[in-house]
């Protein structure tokens, strides 16, 4: 339920920075680290519950990282700008898929290892189409 309520709160909060012209450089770092933060709250909480699942878990949480690296970096290096403050690079997995898989880790914990495969490999497919895209954007423009 508190995954949820924080998604909703978060959609609410951004729809509303834009609608009224209020978004910032700062509400834009601050949506991205609590969405983390959300994130990997659901996975050690998961992880501590669940001790068989620790390791594909602990791929998952690698594979976040990789995937939001290059997502952050090519974001600060493209002179592309989109609706946020920076180039948003879109992807495969994005906060709604997340969202659905975190819900369904949690909620059939008899599939935990199943969804979080999927998960994993949701994750790693999205970094490398951001990597295999961050390469076309780059190029054009260097």
């Amino acid at each position: 339920t508190l995954l949820w309520i924080s998604g909703y709160l978060d959609a609410v909060d951004g729809a509303m920075a834009r609608k009224q012209k209020k978004t910032s450089s700062w509400g834009t770092v601050l949506d991205i680290t609590f969405d983390r933060i959300v994130e990997l709250s659901v996975i050690i909480g998961l992880a501590a519950k669940f001790p068989e699942a620790q390791f594909l878990l602990l791929l998952l949480t690698a594979a976040i990282v990789f995937s939001m690296t290059v997502f952050l970096t090519v974001g600060a290096l493209s002179d592309k700008k989109g609706l946020k403050s920076f180039y948003y690079q879109a992807g495969l997995a994005e906060r709604t898929e997340g969202f659905i898989l975190l819900s369904l880790m949690t909620l059939f914990p008899s599939w935990l290892l199943g969804f979080t495969g999927l998960f994993l490999v949701v994750e790693v497919f999205t970094a490398l189409q951001r990597m295999w895209e961050a390469k076309q954007i780059l190029s054009d423009e260097g």
